[in-house]
């Protein structure tokens, strides 16, 4: 298929349809919304301490949401009807509930042990990034077993694995050829930026990094060739890019310093200048392409923006300040929460942004207009708010509503594909 042709919808298989039988019922929903990927979220088995992305097996399916045999029939079934499934690649920790943790953990000559990061007192990589401090003070968490530390990243319980070892790139070796004999279409690689930590750097897109991905990406080219790979990687516009390499790494790569534009343009309404910005960078090399994301999953981070700049488009989408992720430099808010008071300029937003060069992606609600969860209590991982459950019955109210969102994406994800053919 065509780069251009592509346009991606993004889901939790619970969240959107109980679980993987229910979201076979649905898929007819996609091919009439003009959907051509689905970008499925973490359905591994896991303690679902950070919504799947805590994998505890890179194998399996978890219970709640259906058996193997019940993801096969998806895949065949979406084939049947043009869809391809890309998946989550949680590629820079595992569960501390995963059989390589459990092993790791116990005995300081474990076979697993150099799977993870180790230390003796917690002192090393001080720079590197802590993703959430307000769970935890350091990266380096007591491993109580063997009277030392293991770095994560993220939750305390999801562990960084060791990318220095070439039996981690063996093992996840396997893990992509299995679902990949099974019908899956390409993989989102998460927190690709974290992968390398080093001492006296904020183990951050470390060019390391670079190097395992190449060889990655040799691996699928002499294996796998029409295996698509996207890069979720943060940081400056020029670090993002550098993901793309000379076409030897991901095809696709995330175009979030676009996000930050579109969303500071906002600001001063000046959305229509959004397509020339977008021509004049887009000097990425063949057979790649940019991937355009309005809301995820996580939330809209700003961090790059200069502080006065990213104060003013917080305080835009977010005015009472209420769905803040991390020091202020994010937020975790639906479309139509941000802007439930402006309907004219939320459909503008959609216009503006799907008449983008770059592949689009649709985070699911959002296409009918889905607000934040309402909670009782703030959360300390305030990404909840954008976490909740599909609502199937405003879902079917704006199918048939033409002046609609829902319909605005559909004649556009359509017009698309007829305009590359």
């Amino acid at each position: 298929m065509n780069l251009n042709q592509i346009s991606i919808y993004e889901l939790y298989i619970d969240k959107f349809a109980l679980n993987i039988k229910g979201l076979i019922d649905k898929l007819s929903y996609f091919t009439d919304l003009g959907i051509t990927h689905l970008w499925l979220l973490p359905y591994y088995p896991s303690p679902m301490v950070d919504e799947g992305y805590d994998v505890s097996d890179y194998f399996g399916i978890r219970n709640d949401l259906g058996t193997i045999q019940d993801f096969e029939l998806l895949l065949k079934k979406a084939d049947r009807i043009g869809l391809k499934i890309i998946v989550d690649w949680v590629i820079n920790h595992t569960s501390i509930e995963h059989s390589w943790f459990k092993q790791a953990s116990q005995s300081t000559n474990n076979p697993k042990r150099d799977y993870y990061l180790w230390s003796k007192n917690g002192t090393e990589c001080k720079r590197g990034i802590n993703a959430f401090p307000q769970l935890k003070k350091s990266n380096w968490i007591t491993n109580p077993n063997t009277n030392d530390y293991y770095y994560a990243t993220f939750y305390p319980q999801q562990a960084d694995l060791n990318w220095d070892n070439p039996l981690v790139f063996e093992e996840m070796s396997k893990y992509l050829k299995f679902w990949i004999n099974m019908g899956v279409a390409g993989f989102r690689a998460d927190a690709v930026s974290h992968m390398i930590k080093r001492e006296n750097t904020d183990c951050y897109n470390l060019p390391e990094v670079h190097v395992i991905m190449k060889q990655f990406r040799k691996y699928f080219d002499t294996n796998y060739p029409q295996t698509l790979l996207l890069a979720e990687a943060s940081g400056k516009k020029e670090q993002i890019k550098e993901y793309f390499g000379s076409s030897d790494e991901f095809q696709l790569v995330f175009n979030f310093a676009l996000t930050r534009q579109l969303y500071f343009n906002l600001i001063n309404n000046s959305l229509e200048q959004m397509p020339l910005i977008v021509k004049n960078n887009l000097n990425i090399p063949k057979n790649c392409a940019w991937v355009n994301v309005l809301t995820n999953h996580d939330a809209v981070c700003m961090k790059e923006l200069p502080k006065l700049k990213r104060s003013k488009v917080l305080y835009f989408i977010d005015p009472k300040n209420e769905y803040t992720f991390i020091k202020n430099e994010s937020t975790a808010v639906r479309l139509a929460t941000a802007f439930k008071n402006n309907p004219e300029l939320l459909m503008s937003i959609w216009q503006n942004y799907l008449d983008l060069p770059g592949i689009p992606v649709i985070y699911y609600g959002e296409e009918i207009e889905m607000q934040n969860l309402k909670l009782r209590h703030r959360p300390l991982d305030s990404r909840m708010y954008v976490r909740n459950n599909f609502n199937w019955t405003v879902a079917k109210a704006n199918q048939v509503n033409p002046r609609g969102i829902f319909s605005l994406i559909k004649s556009k994800l359509h017009q698309r594909v007829k305009n590359v053919n």
